[in-house]
C-alpha cells in the first residue's frame, strides 16, 4: 500500500524565493496535484501568501497562517502536529528557499513502500550555492542510473559514528510524522542547531534513517540567510554550547575540549572578518560568543553548573514531551498577523549545513 506523503514547508517573509520552490516541486513531480503542500506562514509581512496563492492552481496547496509568530522550531512542530492529525503519514520538509532538482519525492515514495517500522527518516544529501557571491560552493548532481542508500540503525552506535561523518541535512527529509511527534519535535528555544539535537534525540529514540546518496535538493545561503544572522550575531555559540553539554556522555571531556579549542579558532577567525569589513556591531557580538564558549568549557570541565550561561541552562532544562495538538494555534487559517502590534522577530531558521555541524564530534 503506497503510504501518504505531503510536503511542508514553513514560511515567514520567503516572497523573494517560494515561488521557485513550488515550481521546482511542480517540474520535477508532473503528477504533482496528487501530494498535498502544506504551507504553514508564520506572520509573513511581504507577498509570501499572495505568491503561494498564485500557484494553487497547479499544486495543491494547504495555506496555514499562525494567530502569532511562534518561531521556526515551533512552526515545525506545529505542523506536523496538524498533518498527523490530517492524517498524513509522512511528510517532506523543505525551507521556503531550497529547491528540487530532481524527482526525489518519486524516489523516497518507491523507498517508503518497502520500509519497516524501524525506519523513520529518509533523507537525500543537499548541493549549495552562494547567491550573495553568485558562484556556487558545490553544484547539484545529475541523478544517478541507480540510487544506492546506506541505513543508519536508530541506536547509540550511529549516534557516536556522527563524530566521523555527519550525514544529516533538514531540507528533503522525508519523516515520519509520528516518530517525530512522538520524541517532542525541534527544541522551540533553540536558535541554533536544533536539528542536530532532533537527530540526535531521533536516533536514541530507535529510529533509523535510510540515508540516500544523492544531491537533489540546492541550499542557497544569501546575506540573509540563518548562517549569516548567526555569525553576526553570535547566538550561534549558545545552541553549540547546548549540545556540547547535553550529549557529553556521548563524548569524553578530551573530546570536547579539542572541539572547544577549534571553535574558538572559528570564533577569533570570524572576528578578524568582521573587523576587515568593519561591521563593528557584529565584531562587538562575538565578545558574547567568546564569554559563551569560555564559561560553557569551564562549566563542563569542573562539573560546575553554576558556571554554564544562563541561556545554555535554560535550553538544558527544557522537557521534551510528545506533541499535542495546540488548537489556538492549528485551527487557524486566517490571516490574522499582518496588522498586530508589537509582533516579535521570528527564530532563524533551522541550522542544517552539515559541514558546520556543531556535533562534529559527539
Amino acid at each position: 500500500m503506497r503510504p501518504s506523503i505531503a510536503i511542508l514547508i514553513t514560511t515567514f517573509n520567503g516572497a523573494e524565493f517560494i515561488g521557485e520552490v513550488l515550481d521546482s516541486i511542480k517540474a520535477y513531480h508532473p503528477s504533482a496535484s496528487e501530494i498535498p503542500v502544506y504551507i504553514f506562514d508564520d506572520c509573513s509581512s511581504d507577498q509570501t501568501l499572495e505568491v503561494v496563492r498564485r500557484r494553487q492552481a497547479k499544486v495543491p496547496i494547504h495555506i496555514v497562517q499562525n494567530p502569532r509568530n511562534l518561531g521556526e522550531c515551533e512552526n515545525v512542530n506545529c505542523a506536523m502536529v496538524r498533518l498527523e492529525g490530517d492524517g498524513i503519514e509522512w511528510a517532506m520538509l523543505l525551507h521556503q528557499d531550497d529547491l528540487l532538482v530532481g524527482p526525489w519525492l518519486s524516489d523516497a515514495a518507491r523507498i517508503l513502500e518497502q520500509c519497516g517500522q524501524e525506519i523513520g527518516m529518509v533523507c537525500c544529501h543537499n548541493s549549495y550555492v552562494n547567491l550573495t557571491t553568485g558562484g556556487p560552493e558545490d553544484g547539484p548532481t545529475i541523478r544517478p542510473p541507480e540510487l544506492t542508500s546506506r541505513i543508519h540503525p536508530g541506536d547509540e552506535t550511529t549516534l557516536r559514528s556522527l563524530r566521523q561523518r555527519w550525514f544529516w541535512t533538514v531540507s528533503g527529509s522525508v519523516i515520519r510524522v509520528n516518530a517525530y511527534n512522538s520524541i517532542g519535535g525541534m527544541h522551540p528555544k533553540l536558535l541554533y542547531a536544533a536539528d542536530n539535537d532532533f537527530l540526535c534525540r531521533f536516533l536514541l529514540a530507535g529510529h533509523g534513517i535510510i540515508e540516500v546518496n544523492w544531491q537533489c535538493v540546492l541550499k542557497r545561503f544569501s546575506a540573509n540567510s540563518q548562517t549569516s544572522r548567526n555569525a553576526r550575531s553570535a547566538n550561534d555559540m549558545t545552541g553549540w554550547a547546548y549540545v556540547m553539554h547535553k550529549y557529553l556522555r556521548y563524548s569524553s571531556k578530551a573530546d570536547r575540549t579539542l572541539e572547544y579549542f577549534t571553535r574558538a579558532k572559528g570564533l577569533f577567525r570570524r572576528s578578524l572578518s568582521f573587523a576587515r569589513r568593519e561591521d563593528w556591531e557584529a565584531l562587538l557580538n562575538q565578545r558574547k560568543g567568546a564569554a559563551t564558549i569560555l564559561r560553557s568549557y569551564f562549566g563542563l570541565i569542573l562539573g560546575a553548573r553554576w558556571l554554564i550561561p544562563p541561556a545554555v541552562r535554560d535550553l538544558l532544562d527544557y522537557r521534551f514531551t510528545p506533541l499535542a495538538s495546540p488548537s489556538s494555534i492549528l485551527h487557524s487559517s486566517v490571516t490574522t498577523c499582518a496588522d498586530q502590534p508589537g509582533r516579535h522577530e521570528p527564530a532563524p531558521p533551522l541550522q542544517s549545513d552539515p559541514r558546520s555541524s556543531p556535533l562534529a564530534r559527539i
